[in-house]
């Protein structure tokens, strides 16, 4: 992966996370209901390893290591060509089974894109 075409993919990432975030806001302003203060989470974390060129899907139920197009269909996703996916078509999968964005952090070995629901 080039200079450049990493760049487009941070940014990329980083504005779906922020776009994320403040759809949250509002709500999150907004005092808990009754029966929040007892909800449980689990955690899943996407992460591309720059070093070994590899990502990482890791859930309580589910955990993968491919090329993204693999994780892509591993999370249900359908239609897109090798090279046609990207963080945040990966991002939309899970968004559909009920993560949400929660943090998106950028390592010396790769990015890392953190989500949460509610416990199923």
């Amino acid at each position: 992966m080039n200079r450049i075409a990493g760049y487009v993919l941070i940014v990329a990432v980083a504005l779906l996370a922020v776009v994320t975030l403040a759809q949250r806001a509002p709500q999150a302003a907004a005092a808990p209901q009754s029966g929040d203060w007892g909800r449980r989470w689990e955690y899943a974390a996407l992460k591309f390893n720059l070093m070994k060129e590899r990502w990482d899907w890791s859930s309580p139920t589910e955990n993968y290591s491919d090329d993204k197009l693999r994780i892509f269909r591993a999370l249900g996703g359908q239609g897109r060509q090798p090279g046609g996916v990207s963080y945040v078509d990966i991002a939309t999968q899970a968004g559909q089974q009920g993560w949400e964005v929660i943090a998106v952090l950028q390592r010396d070995a790769g990015t890392e894109i953190w989500f949460k629901r509610p416990t199923r």
